[in-house]
């Protein structure tokens, strides 16, 4: 199994924890942001003495119920928000 491979599998297994905890009608942007913070902590690698690196993509699967609550919220408006506010943490 691929490093891609075990990474595809923690993020899947961190946010099949989350969708059990919360279920879809109280899942919340800040559920996957949460979620994806606790994935760049677990996965980053130290480079060096002064970097890190950590995984820049990833991936959710969804139901279609999720899907489609996430939808009503504006998938492409909550992908960007994930994204800065994912780069911030990575930076901090």
């Amino acid at each position: 199994m691929s490093v891609f491979d075990r990474f595809e599998k923690s993020v899947e297994g961190a946010m099949n924890s989350v969708f059990a905890k919360f279920g879809s009608k109280d899942l919340q942007p800040v559920d996957f942001s949460s979620a994806l913070e606790r994935e760049i902590d677990a996965e980053a690698m130290p480079i060096g003495r002064d970097h890190t690196v950590a995984p820049n993509e990833y991936r959710f699967k969804l139901s279609t119920p999720d899907f489609d609550h996430i939808e009503q919220w504006g998938s492409e408006a909550l992908a960007n928000e994930l994204a800065d506010n994912l780069t911030q943490y990575a930076k901090s």
